[in-house]
């Protein structure tokens, strides 16, 4: 169950520090969403029912 990078599919590094954890993508160079982030086949993003929504007024 190894992460997965979105973009390139290859497998993230898992950064441990200060309590948190972070992603690593040294094919790509940068930090990946853990939200993104690819494992065992599937992207691990909330569905869009879950997301937030944003109202826009006008002025």
């Amino acid at each position: 169950m190894t992460p997965k990078c979105p973009d390139c599919l290859n497998e993230v590094e898992i950064l441990k520090a200060c309590g948190s954890t972070d992603l690593f993508c040294n094919h790509c160079n940068q930090l990946v969403s853990k939200r993104k982030a690819i494992i065992d086949g599937q992207v691990v993003a909330p569905s869009p029912e879950h997301q937030p929504s944003i109202k826009v007024t006008g002025h």
